[in-house]
């Protein structure tokens, strides 16, 4: 996770923040047990995190920060997905997600993939 301050000053120096779908990262439960759970029921939990609330922090950053700073960043190497998100060919789920939440075609094709090839342009110049 990363704070305000670290948002602001990946914005200021023009790069993009790539959002997390790792429920331990993104779901207010985070890893927290209740008296009983185990880690088999708390990882249950987790995999049922909406995915409403990756599109909360995408909607945290580009409020803040403005929607060129912010971008799909997934984490897909071995980390527990949500259910709703369990491999690339599920992300048409965070596009409808967005979609929903009042997003427009050009601010989700900035997450999604143009705010990436801007920085990456940059580097590569």
């Amino acid at each position: 996770a990363i704070n305000d301050e670290q948002i602001d000053a990946i914005a200021k120096s023009g790069g993009v923040i790539g959002i997390l779908f790792e429920p331990m990262m993104i779901n207010p439960l985070g890893l927290s047990m209740k008296k009983g759970q185990n880690i088999t029921q708390i990882f249950n939990t987790l995999k049922k995190t909406p995915i409403s609330l990756i599109v909360e922090h995408i909607k945290y950053i580009a409020d803040r920060v403005g929607i060129d700073h912010v971008a799909l960043g997934s984490d897909m190497d071995g980390a527990i997905m949500p259910d709703s998100l369990r491999d690339a060919s599920q992300f048409q789920n965070i596009v409808k997600a967005m979609k929903e939440s009042g997003f427009i075609r050009n601010e989700i094709e900035k997450v999604c993939y143009k705010n990436w090839i801007r920085v990456i342009a940059e580097i590569i110049d």
